[in-house]
């Protein structure tokens, strides 16, 4: 099965540059690689991340997951997005 028909669709709880915690009802193993499919405002970076930890938080699966392979164009999506979004919690 593809990492789609494994976890579906997950929240994203943390972002960062080097990677994210993704909120879901099934856990993945450590170690499993997954594409992601990022909403990011009007925007859909596509990246791969490998899970490094897996934790379960109030009745919900915690994956704590690091970017691999972010081309260019992906790392510049993420990037300027938190950007945009610790300009606008100053604001």
């Amino acid at each position: 099965p593809t990492a789609y028909e494994i976890l579906g669709t997950a929240a994203t709880r943390d972002l960062s540059a080097n990677g994210c915690r993704l909120a879901t009802t099934q856990a993945i193993p450590a170690g499993t690689v997954l594409r992601l499919d990022l909403q990011l405002g009007e925007h859909l970076v596509t990246c791969e991340g490998e899970v490094v930890r897996v934790t379960k938080d109030q009745g919900e699966w915690s994956l704590g997951v690091e970017f691999r392979k972010l081309d260019d164009l992906a790392s510049d999506g993420i990037r300027a997005y938190l950007s945009f979004k610790e300009g606008a919690q100053e604001a």
